[in-house]
Formats: C-alpha cells, structure tokens, sequence
C-alpha cells in the first residue's frame, strides 16, 4: 500500500495483508499441504524445490486426552538470501527446531512500515511513515509454514492527512487450507494464539510459557529456567526435560517405566 486514506471501515485493517509467500525468496520447508514429495521413508523432498525434511523421534509418551510427541525436526534450506541479496541461515540452529518451536511450532514476525501522505502548510505533500508489525503466519512443529498474514500500529501520531488509527488485534486463517487460525490481541497474555483444525489450541507457540489444550480442557505446558526446558502434561507430571547446557549440547531426558531416567544427547 502507498497511502492509507482508505475510510477506516475499509481500513479496519485487521490489516490482513494477503502476501502470497513466506517471505522474499525463502524456501518453503517441512511437507506443505497438496505438496508432492519423494523419499523416504526417513527423509521427505519437497519436489517443488528440493528441500529435505526429516525428523528424529525425541520420545512418545501416552496422556489423558493428549499423547506427547516430541521430535527433533530438520529442514535442508539453511541459506536464505535477504532482500538486499545477503545470504543469512534460515534460523540460529542451522535448519533443526529450537526446543519450545519443536514442540509448539512458532509464529513468524517483523517490524515493518506503513506510509501515508502529509500535506503541508503551503500545500506540499509528504510521504510519511509509522511503524507496523507483521505476522507473517505459523510454522508447525513439522515446519510447514501456513501463511496467514496479520499487520498492528500503534497509528500514525497525527501526522497522516487522514487519520491512521491504532490497531491491536486480528485473525486469520491460514491462506492454504490447512485450517489453522492465527489470532492476535497485542493487549492481551498470551498475545498470540493459534487455533488448529481438530481444536486444538496453542497459546503463545514458540515462547518459553507455551502450551497447547485440547477441547477437552487438557493440556501440555512448557517453562524455562536457565538452560533447561521442562515439558509437563495435563497430570502435572513431567513429560520431558530438555538442557541446553551449550550452544553445541543437549541432552534430553524423560522417565522410564521401570525406576530411572532416560537420557539422550544432541549433539
């Protein structure tokens, strides 16, 4: 958009944005829905463009109402080009799944602009621009993105010829069909939920308090203290404890019917 002088009906702009990507050339990752793909049965190549994906099983655990899975996901596409043409790594993990995304999946958002005319005393016009953010939409714990675009501002500060007014909130549904639902209330805690197609609800995907409830009012919670990431279920009891005691170690560990603990390290 060049200018928001739209009525503020029109403008009540939720502004969903429909950007018909990710982001400027980034590969779409994980297995995006009506995709083909070969491989397997341990890899899946996207033969769209070729990225790989596979994910190395963490461990399965049975619960009232919801089960907890949890895997280490992977995705070739490490390089993204930027859009001054700067080569950058997709994520600071070189394509693996930070600990609470691979669990909860992640929101993608930017700091962005918006732009309106300014006319001055003697009839001269301006552009000028206030400040936007963007979310951009949900990766799932696989790392297929669902584009569903949300843009919020504070407004333009009264420096618009007409008026951009404030805007906190939105939803939106996922552009692919896949049935996840991006909702996001600025003034809110969590400020970002994502509802999924079977209703399940996940609160703050991605952050160190996420957690996740069936319509059935179970649930699985994460929380974060120092290095280390504890998972627990609806029972209260721990599903899984994740220390990243290095930038290049992780060791993960969970109970084991018979009396112990299991560990298995990441390297």
């Amino acid at each position: 958009m060049t200018r928001f002088s739209l009525v503020p009906s029109v403008f009540a702009f939720l502004v969903v944005v429909a950007f018909s990507g990710i982001c400027v050339s980034q590969v779409a990752t994980g297995i995006p829905p009506f995709g083909s793909t070969a491989g397997g049965p341990f890899d899946a190549v996207d033969l769209a463009n070729l990225n790989v994906h596979f994910a190395v099983p963490i461990i399965h655990k049975a619960g009232r109402g919801l089960p907890f899975d949890y895997v280490m996901d992977y995705e070739s596409s490490v390089w993204v080009p930027t859009v001054g043409g700067v080569w950058q790594p997709i994520n600071s993990n070189w394509g693996w799944r930070a600990i609470t995304e691979a669990k909860t999946g992640t929101v993608k958002i930017r700091s962005t602009q918006g732009s309106c005319w300014f006319t001055d005393g003697t009839g001269q016009r301006y552009k000028n621009h206030y400040p936007t953010t963007t979310y951009d939409g949900y990766s799932d714990p696989d790392g297929t993105f669902h584009t569903a675009t949300i843009i919020t501002t504070p407004g333009d500060g009264g420096l618009c010829d007409v008026p951009v007014p404030p805007v906190y909130t939105g939803t939106r549904s996922a552009f692919d069909g896949s049935g996840y639902t991006l909702i996001v209330n600025e003034e809110a805690n969590p400020s970002i939920v994502v509802q999924g197609p079977s209703g399940l609800t996940i609160n703050g995907p991605g952050s160190s308090t996420g957690n996740y409830a069936d319509t059935n009012g179970n649930q699985l919670t994460t929380s974060v203290a120092g290095n280390v990431t504890t998972f627990t279920d609806t029972l209260g009891n721990t599903a899984l404890t994740v220390n990243k005691s290095s930038s290049a170690l992780t060791t993960y560990s969970y109970a084991v019917p018979s009396t112990g603990t299991a560990q298995i390290t990441f390297n």
